[in-house]
């Protein structure tokens, strides 16, 4: 009954009137994503330097890194959706004007739904287009702020809907905005990592998806950000920052070594999963950055900072930075290992930690952690990841993607 649902809504979505507007502002996006124009592209990065080596938690972690570079010094850079090709084939052959086609699979269809109800519901995204355009509200704590971005970013876009916060005495956190937005919350365990290398506890755990966001707190009104994490199976981490909108170098470590961990335990869990490339999402007051890590093949990239607000238009909220989140919140559906052209740029963070603790972080990942942390549980990165040119490798390749990725697809007519 629910993909009957899903098909029925999406054929009405093709079908109204009123959704000419949105449909051919997502079929430009689709073109600018083909490309990895206007801020929809990943960076590949080498890990110089790093303390993953030593017992420590996730926000103390500190990882020096670089982008790759051509013979004439240009950063070695792909578009992002050929880490998400099957996702991006649904949503191109579902605005397909002259075949739009819905595909059979149900977790595909759904997942298709919810990003076009997101984009539909205005209402439900004022919440979220208020934090951004005004910052965090008078008196609301940056637990509260974690969870109403949680509640009307990350868990209408997700597969699952429900989270857990942890039980640790020191977290306290209360509803997300007002009454009319309910939430579906227990408290639990939250911890993960490597107890010999990275490891930490979040202080919301997306249920099924295990996407943890952990919450940290500081202390008066002088500091230059406080800090709201988030680390996963599609690792998150949310900062918000009252200086100024840009990401700090430690805020980037903790996202790189979430994201790093979330992979090995991601591996440790699915043993016989094709694809180990794992996203890890950071988000401050306006912005959003995206990684992604494999660690059997040791690839990390990372886009620059994306806007997560429009600069013009009539939607407030970027439609580019919708569908970048989308895919990678969905990467269990629609993911897939890095392309061959570019499995030379690796990360090098298996050389650098070592064989003996690179062991320990390919076998005693784990989430939970088995041993629970204390209560009193509570750097140097790239910050070049700007528009400046990147070098591409020969595009065809995606083409070739698509095309085989499309033949394989079971689809429904939407006609």
């Amino acid at each position: 009954m629910a993909q009957a649902d899903s098909v029925q809504y999406l054929k009405d979505f093709l079908s109204e009137e009123r959704n000419e507007r949105l449909k051919s502002v997502l079929r430009l996006l689709l073109t600018e994503l083909r490309g990895g124009l206007a801020r929809s592209n990943v960076f590949l990065s080498r890990v110089k330097a790093t303390n993953a080596n030593s017992c420590v938690c996730f926000s103390e972690a500190t990882l020096d890194a670089e982008v790759h570079r051509d013979e004439l010094d240009l950063k070695i850079s792909a578009p992002y959706v050929v880490f998400f090709v099957r996702g991006y084939t649904i949503l191109a052959a579902f605005l397909d004007e002259g075949n739009p086609r819905i595909p059979e699979n149900k977790a595909e269809s759904q997942a298709l739904q919810d990003l076009l109800q997101f984009l539909d519901n205005t209402s439900g995204q004022s919440p979220l287009t208020e934090n951004i355009e005004d910052g965090k509200c008078e008196g609301e704590s940056e637990a509260t702020l974690a969870v109403r971005m949680t509640h009307h970013l990350l868990v209408p876009l997700a597969p699952h809907k429900t989270f857990m916060i942890d039980s640790y005495p020191g977290l306290e956190l209360t509803g997300c905005c007002a009454d009319e937005h309910p939430m579906n919350e227990h408290q639990g365990d939250t911890s993960f990592g490597c107890r010999k290398g990275w490891h930490g506890r979040a202080d919301i755990l997306l249920m099924d998806d295990e996407i943890p966001l952990t919450v940290v707190e500081t202390e008066g009104n002088e500091v230059d950000f406080d800090m709201v994490s988030v680390s996963s199976d599609s690792s998150v981490e949310v900062k918000k920052v009252k200086k100024g909108d840009d990401f700090t170098p430690e805020s980037l470590s903790q996202l790189l070594a979430q994201a790093i961990v979330n992979s090995f335990v991601q591996k440790g869990k699915n043993p016989k999963s094709h694809n180990s490339m794992v996203p890890g999402i950071g988000l401050c007051s306006k912005r959003l950055i995206v990684s992604l890590y494999d660690c059997v093949d040791d690839i990390l990239v990372t886009t620059g900072p994306i806007d997560l607000q429009s600069q013009i238009g009539r939607f407030k909220i970027n439609l580019r930075t919708v569908i970048i989140l989308w895919l990678a919140l969905n990467h269990g559906l629609f993911g897939n290992k890095t392309p061959k052209q570019y499995t030379k740029y690796t990360a090098e963070f298996h050389k650098v930690v070592g064989p003996v603790q690179l062991e320990a972080y390919m076998n005693e990942s784990e989430q939970p952690l088995k041993t629970r942390l204390d209560e009193g549980y509570s750097s140097k990165y790239f910050n070049d990841v700007s528009e400046e040119a990147g070098c591409y490798l020969n595009d065809c390749y995606l083409n070739d993607m698509i095309e085989d990725v499309t033949a394989k697809i079971p689809f429904i007519s939407a006609k």
